[in-house]
């Protein structure tokens, strides 16, 4: 499956949780949006693991500082929504939101580098 068409899949775990009624709240938002992060987090580790195993180590290198200037972005993009929105209950379900696309785009990323050509 070709990066674009994956990346329809961001957001089908939250949508799924979110329908179960304890889950509609903004609480029960931020809980959802985090266990799909999870998910992706664990299928960036397992690319990484890939990446490790198949790359030289100036590739190796590069990877560690690209998800380390990755990860400062994300923390940082994402905490936007929680100083826009400081009254409110809206900006933390924004937070985790934008945490949760950001991993998914990263770790999709981090797949197709991981996947050979051809696959």
């Amino acid at each position: 499956m070709v990066f674009n068409d994956r990346v329809q899949c961001i957001g089908k775990v939250f949508e799924y949780c979110s329908l179960k009624p304890d889950q509609q709240t903004t609480m029960g938002m931020r809980e959802c949006y985090s266990r799909e992060s999870a998910l992706w987090e664990q299928m960036m580790a397992i690319a990484i693991k890939k990446l490790d195993m198949q790359q030289s180590k100036n590739t190796q290198t590069e990877l560690r500082g690209a998800d380390k200037s990755w990860t400062a972005f994300r923390n940082t993009a994402c905490n936007i929504p929680f100083t826009i929105y400081q009254e409110g209950t809206i900006g933390p379900v924004l937070g985790v939101e934008c945490f949760n696309r950001t991993t998914a785009l990263w770790a999709l990323q981090l797949d197709e580098f991981a996947t050979p050509l051809g696959n």
